[in-house]
């Protein structure tokens, strides 16, 4: 039923007829028994009408206590039912497009507010009333995580007439006879400010029964009930005072306050345990803070009959930091000015910290006056709180005099830092003076507190001056970072230069800066660095470590400033800039890193033309009265790291013009390819799927140029014939005696060209591409030879990655389809090919256990091995593997399996590497 018109607001407020609310009328729906179900002091259980209760749950005998009855649930039947209850609750929500699957046809609330505006007021649904909560519960049922019959009969926060049935049900269940007189006493209490407690009033309805706890309270248990009870107590809100129209929501935070912080429920593992925890925590502070925003309006014009207790219990409440709290300023805010609002004083830390939250929600000239004219004490935290706000709102001087009054009343190596945020208000300000007053500021904070200043604290500082593009104060501070610690420091840092250059006699330990310490004109004058570190190295570490930072634009502005100075940056750092703006990805980088690195090419080509006649001893000096019409390029020459940068670039965005381009000017620069470049064109003629250009490359750039290959230069190459051998390429695939002798000749070129490095363990992909490659060209014997080959030249060990590809490889063989052609991939769908795959497993198993057998005659356990000779024995297994494989396979008259393996070594390079010696014995 829509709300009334606008007109006649004040006629229908609060008016639904009676054939309405009969139309409107929810259809009744059958409640989750074991949830709705409530416990009394009676014997016989209240049920609805009409309900029947599993007799798993309920038992009608009248012999058997309530604890008994309790018991015995009936977990299958639980999770059953609220499987069917989930069920129709998606259903609702399917047709009748509403969350959590409340039919349309509920009865909908509005708010009026005086004006005749009506609102709808949203239903109070618990979270963990919602289908997807519902759902997470279920399987959290079903996984066995425990908390069954919690989670079913409520989390034991309930009114106070509950707790008083709750201790009752715990009086008929203990031997009283055998308490000591003190928890007598105790218990005697307890009960008696229950029952006193719990008159009920006119506004309030009569609470609905829970059920009681589970475990009786010790004595210790006792005492603390006690305590919560009577801060229960104390921040309960008279409802009689307050409206009749607001008693109904005052009354909900009534109850909300009087509610435990739930205990998340546990559950296996410390992150479970943890994000349980944060969970009802979470739902706790949103009860509250949904009960108190309904009436949040009461209780300010009725502040007068709100204990302040209760106030307290709120800020405490959502005072509380962690990620269930992510509202924690805006909460702060409005609570801290409904508080004052109602003339209740905060606390010095509460006041503090609602200074801080207004200024945090944006109000920040109300905070700044709040802060100036508040009642609080002036200590160091007021002080501090105050400098940083007025820092960051751009009034520096004052935010200097309250840090000063800060450092006056605080230990230094704890409040130093807030000057930091101060420099940076100086620079924001952007004018001549404050620029002057920041570098001032920073020279007393040098002066007095150098012992306390991090990296970290120089960093701040450094990308401050950068931010505000002064380059030459950001050096002098780098610079000062950099002289920490060395003998030179008292002549060559900041302060010595700013004394000099200032004429002042002061310590500079007052932060009291004089105006005839800002009487200079340039920050070159302040920032002179030693002629030992005005060089490309230098700067070199600054770069690094910014671009390592990851402050790119920070490393741009000291680039400009190396060229101010006419200081030309070193190829190594420039390269590493290219690289970094490249991987950054902007439009912006990557036009400024591709400008960079030609330059950089054309600089190179300059170079090589002028070779004949350009001085390698030329010096670029900084020239007032000697006018030249020469202009002098201080962009380093390119190296062959900025042709591998630009080469990878344009490979992955596929510029085929610009790679043309680059190659006429790599051949102007003249510069010889090394292992990277090789590398980065063998990936480019791969990407193109052209085999034939990558072999060319190949050998021209080993055989001719004299180019070193590496692991990364063999990826490329056995990954190209892995292509090449696959059962894919069907008619084209070259025949059984190409296959073979391509996989052996290469494994010789890798094992010839490729150095014995211990400092370098063999890859791991490298590895498996090589043992697949055999794998998919089935050469058995060639598999067993690089087996053993890359086992005693680099101390390479098959892993159960590699037992899988022979197992696999061994499965295929003789395998043809329905048409007699071999399949190009192995279907492990298919029956008979699990089938294959058990048998090669079975008899590998057979092997090992003949392996295990031979090991124990000569008194050696398998399970005993370690290091070394743990490792060899899957490489035993699988060559005897592949022997019995190459034995099944051979024709009639050819040679003996060790005579093939010594052929097939001596073909790929390894003649000391025959994996199959004459069979004498078992394993």
């Amino acid at each position: 039923m829509p709300p009334p018109q606008h007109l006649l607001a004040s006629k229908l407020r609060g008016f639904v007829c009676r054939s309405c609310l009969s139309k409107l009328q929810p259809a009744q729906r059958q409640r989750i028994q074991w949830v709705s179900r409530s416990l009394t002091t009676d014997n016989v259980h209240s049920r609805q009408k009409g309900v029947t209760y599993p007799a798993s749950i309920f038992e009608e005998t009248q012999g058997e206590g309530i604890a008994e009855d309790e018991a015995e649930f009936d977990e299958e039947s639980i999770i059953q039912t609220l499987e069917e209850e989930l069920r129709a609750r998606r259903k609702d929500a399917v047709e009748h497009a509403t969350p959590g699957g409340v039919p349309k046809s509920a009865v909908r609330y509005f708010e009026e507010t005086p004006d005749g505006v009506r609102k709808e007021v949203k239903d109070d649904i618990e979270e963990e009333n919602t289908l997807d909560a519902l759902e997470r519960d279920i399987e959290d049922l079903k996984s066995g995580t425990g908390g069954l019959r919690e989670k079913l009969i409520g989390d034991g926060s309930s009114p106070l007439a509950d707790e008083l049935r709750a201790q009752i049900l715990e009086i008929e269940r203990v031997d009283l006879e055998n308490l000591s007189e003190t928890d007598r006493q105790r218990l005697r209490k307890i009960v008696l400010r229950g029952i006193e407690s719990a008159t009920p009033s006119g506004s309030q309805a009569p609470p609905k029964p829970r059920p009681a706890m589970d475990i009786y309270e010790t004595s210790s248990q006792l005492e603390s009930t006690t305590e919560d009870m009577e801060a229960a107590q104390d921040t309960i809100i008279p409802v009689n005072e307050f409206p009749v129209a607001q008693q109904s929501r005052v009354q909900q935070l009534n109850d909300a306050l009087k509610r435990k912080p739930p205990v998340g429920r546990k559950r296996r593992g410390t992150r479970a345990v943890l994000g349980a925890t944060q969970a009802a925590d979470k739902n706790y502070l949103l009860r509250v803070w949904r009960a108190y925003s309904l009436c949040r309006n009461a209780l300010v014009g009725f502040g007068r009959v709100v204990p302040r207790q209760t106030w307290m219990r709120l800020w405490n409440i959502f005072q509380v930091e962690g990620t269930h709290n992510l509202d924690r300023w805006a909460r702060l805010k409005t609570l801290g000015d409904d508080i004052r609002k109602a003339g209740v004083w905060l606390q010095q830390d509460q006041m503090l910290l609602h200074m801080e939250a207004a200024f945090i929600e944006g109000n920040q000239d109300h905070a700044i006056s709040y802060w100036k004219h508040s009642s609080a004490h002036r200590s160091s935290h007021y002080w501090e709180l105050g400098a940083r706000m007025l820092a960051q709102n751009g009034q520096a001087d004052e935010a200097l005099f309250a840090a000063e009054s800060c450092l006056q009343q605080s230990e230094a190596s704890n409040s130093f830092r807030l000057l930091l945020p101060i420099i940076r208000a100086y620079l924001d300000a952007n004018t001549r003076t404050s620029i002057k007053r920041a570098w001032a500021l920073y020279i007393r904070l040098r002066v007095s507190y150098s012992q306390y200043l991090t990296m970290e604290d120089y960093d701040v500082i450094i990308s401050s001056f950068l931010a505000a593009n002064q380059s030459d104060f950001a050096l002098g501070v780098f610079t000062d970072m950099m002289l920490t610690g060395q003998p030179s420091v008292q002549d060559e840092d900041s302060t010595s230069q700013y004394r000099a250059a200032t004429g002042t006699h002061d310590n500079l330990k007052s932060l009291n800066i004089t105006l005839e310490e800002l009487d200079w004109q340039s920050p070159r004058s302040l920032s002179k660095l030693p002629p030992r570190l005005n060089n490309k190295f230098f700067f070199g570490k600054w770069l690094k470590k910014l671009i390592g930072d990851g402050e790119l634009e920070a490393a741009k502005k000291v680039l400009d400033l190396m060229d101010d100075r006419r200081v030309q940056p070193s190829a190594i750092h420039l390269n590493g800039l290219i690289g970094a703006w490249f991987r950054e990805g902007s439009e912006k980088n990557r036009v400024m890193a591709e400008n960079m690195a030609w330059r950089m090419i054309k600089a190179r080509t300059d170079f090589v033309q002028q070779r004949s006649y350009l001085d390698p001893l030329i010096r670029f000096v900084e020239s007032t009265d000697l006018p030249s019409s020469v202009s002098l390029s201080l962009t380093p020459p390119a190296t062959i790291e900025t042709f591998c940068v630009l080469i990878s670039q344009y490979r992955r965005r596929q510029k085929a013009d610009r790679m043309t381009d680059l190659f006429e000017a790599f051949q102007k620069s003249g510069i010889p390819p090394n292992t990277a470049f090789m590398n980065e064109l063998l990936l480019t003629n791969r990407r193109a799927h052209d085999k034939k250009s990558a072999l060319e490359t190949y050998q021209i750039a080993t055989e001719e140029q004299g180019v070193a290959p590496d692991f990364n230069t063999y990826k490329v190459l056995w990954g190209l014939l892995k292509k090449d051998v696959d059962p894919l390429r069907g008619p084209n695939r070259p025949g059984s005696s190409d296959r073979y002798g391509r996989c052996r000749n290469l494994f010789a070129d890798m094992i010839s060209k490729l150095s014995r490095s211990s400092n370098e363990t063999f890859p791991e992909d490298l590895y498996r591409s090589i043992v697949q490659t055999f794998s998919l060209a089935q050469d058995l014997t060639g598999t067993a030879v690089a087996l053993c080959a890359l086992q005693r030249r680099f101390e390479a060990y098959p892993d159960p990655e590699t037992a899988r590809i022979v197992v696999l490889q061994l499965a295929r063989l003789g395998l043809k389809n329905e048409l007699g052609v071999e399949p190009a991939r192995l279907n492990t769908d298919l029956s008979m090919t699990r089938e294959r795959i058990a048998t090669v497993t079975s008899i590998l198993q057979q092997f090992k256990d003949q392996r295990v057998e031979a090991l124990l005659q000569k008194g050696i356990k398998f399970d005993e091995l370690e290091g070394n000779a743990l490792k060899e024995e899957p490489l035993i297994l699988l060559s005897e593997l592949l022997r019995f494989a190459e034995r099944q396979v051979a024709l009639e008259g050819s040679e003996s399996t060790a005579e093939k393996s010594k052929l097939a070594a001596e073909a790929m390079g390894v003649p000391d590497c025959s994996a199959w010696e004459d069979y004498v014995e078992s394993l």
